[in-house]
């Protein structure tokens, strides 16, 4: 199937599991949870409007 053009922000936290459950506490919708990678921790959300935005931590080391 073909995908519809979109745009994606990254943004660095200092927590992305206190990150996401503060955005299910506001009524975002989480679309990744936190997942451990090689680039740290990672998760997705969705604001009201369908935005996506990417939360990550980088791992021990990288800043």
């Amino acid at each position: 199937p073909e995908v519809p053009s979109f745009w994606q922000v990254y943004v660095t936290v200092d927590d992305v599991a206190a990150t996401v459950k503060q955005t299910e506490a506001i009524g975002g919708e989480i679309v990744m949870p936190g997942e451990e990678t090689p680039y740290g921790t990672l998760a997705v959300i969705k604001d009201p409007l369908g935005a996506l935005i990417c939360l990550g931590h980088p791992p021990a080391g990288m800043s």
